[in-house]
């Protein structure tokens, strides 16, 4: 990826600063939309560096529980960062 892409900043910065305040609430707005047991469960993983199998043992629930959490979670982020693709109609 180019710099370019990233929305460079004009002189004074500013353009670069609302970028990423604007980033800063995406983040916060899509976590606050997760439940709170797939919220706990990314930051688990995603910052912690637990794996299901303990995720699972700390939140007395199994393993598949937590991969199920995790993929829900991963994928409403996903989702929440890379628009739609629209498909063309010919």
């Amino acid at each position: 990826m180019r710099f370019e892409a990233l929305g460079a900043p004009s002189e004074d910065g500013r353009q670069g600063v609302e970028q990423h305040l604007g980033d800063k609430q995406l983040v916060a707005q899509v976590l606050g939309g997760l439940r709170p047991e797939e919220r706990e469960a990314l930051y688990l993983s995603a910052v912690e560096g637990y794996t299901a199998e303990e995720i699972g043992a700390m939140s007395s629930t199994t393993k598949n529980t937590v991969l199920s959490w995790l993929h829900r979670a991963r994928k409403k982020v996903a989702e929440a960062f890379v628009p739609a693709r629209k498909e063309v109609v010919s």
